[in-house]
């Protein structure tokens, strides 16, 4: 994963993110599943950047993928837990 950003506590369990992956995650929270293609352009990111993302976090469990091999048909949704974690970062 790459440098560690704020500190969001789940419970007992601490997941240390950077800026671009709880971006992610409050965009998603806002709307439970994206195109990643659509997810990429509200983003300004590059698909390639946006897949390390999505793939760290698909690992850790706060988002589910859908049709990964194929970025025209691959759906991203945030888990529950990820997305009360968002909201609660971005109201910091």
């Amino acid at each position: 994963m790459a440098t560690p950003g704020t500190l969001i506590e789940e419970g007992s369990e601490e997941i240390m993110l950077p800026e671009d992956y709880k971006r992610v995650l409050r965009i998603l929270s806002g709307s439970t599943s994206l195109a990643f293609l659509e997810l990429s352009t509200l983003m300004n990111l590059k698909p390639d950047r946006l897949k390390v993302i999505i793939d760290d976090l698909a690992q850790q469990g706060l988002v589910k993928v859908r049709n990964p091999d194929d970025p025209r048909d691959e759906i991203v949704t945030v888990k529950a837990r990820a997305a009360s974690a968002a909201l609660a970062v971005g109201a910091q």
